[in-house]
């Protein structure tokens, strides 16, 4: 029975792996739609378990940081997805640090901090250069090539 059992049934795997493994999921051979959907459900369960989601609160917060990760670039979700946060808001905070941390490296100086002492993503209008580009805050693709990444080996 073991050797044709998903590899997730077999070991126990952390929240990451049954969520790829959710994601991945395709119905195959003489597999029935409802044996297929009766093995989603299995994977979604065993993500849960893993993720600890006991609540519905705790579910929209997993569903939220998932998808906020993959809204960012490659190396800042690297280096937010080493730090292991444990929810959206703290996905938040070590995406801004990254985004810090490439200031501090591009201009030497450390961000403008707001009223509430954090580093604040600029709200005014005039904060574009004439080419359209945000000349002073990093876009996209200057996040890509920032020193966030060097921040994952602590």
């Amino acid at each position: 029975m073991w050797q044709n059992a998903p590899y997730w049934r077999i070991y126990k795997l952390d929240a990451q792996a049954y969520l790829k493994a959710f994601k991945s999921q395709r119905r195959t051979g003489n597999e029935t739609y409802k044996m297929f959907l009766n093995k989603m459900s299995e994977t979604f369960s065993y993500w849960q378990e893993a993720k600890g989601i006991n609540s519905l609160q705790s579910l929209s917060d997993a569903i939220l940081a998932e998808q906020f990760l993959q809204s960012l670039p490659d190396n800042v979700r690297s280096f937010v997805r080493a730090r292991q946060p444990k929810s959206a808001a703290e996905c938040a905070e070590y995406a801004d640090l990254c985004y810090e941390v490439s200031m501090m490296s591009s201009s030497g100086n450390p961000p403008s901090k707001g009223t509430n002492g954090k580093g604040q993503w600029p709200t005014d209008h005039n904060r574009f250069g004439g080419n359209g580009r945000n000349a002073q805050y990093p876009t996209h693709d200057r996040l890509r090539s920032g020193k966030c990444s060097q921040l994952l080996i602590t």
